[in-house]
């Protein structure tokens, strides 16, 4: 009777320890995607009504890069979460 109650609590922790779709981990990725994008957009908005250095417009490229990075994980995130649903 205890080799049961382990199989089932070791099962039970497996499930719990997995994202589920739909869960507050797909939540939390998509509001970090979120996030990023509108942090893009504002930087976008203020680098067109400026004018910037050759340095800094590269600078900037950079930091936008990094950004869409970072969207890039969460999505590939989300992604391996809705596969092994």
């Amino acid at each position: 009777m205890g080799k049961k109650i382990n199989k089932r609590l070791q099962k039970a922790k497996d499930m719990t320890d997995k994202p589920i779709p739909g869960g507050y981990v797909t939540y939390q990725l998509l509001d970090a995607i979120r996030m990023v994008t509108s942090d893009i957009n504002r930087d976008i908005e203020a680098v067109t009504r400026l004018s910037v250095s050759e340095a800094e417009f590269y600078r900037l490229l950079a930091k936008f890069s990094i950004k869409l990075q970072q969207i890039d994980k969460s999505v590939s995130d989300l992604n391996e979460i809705f596969r092994t649903k």
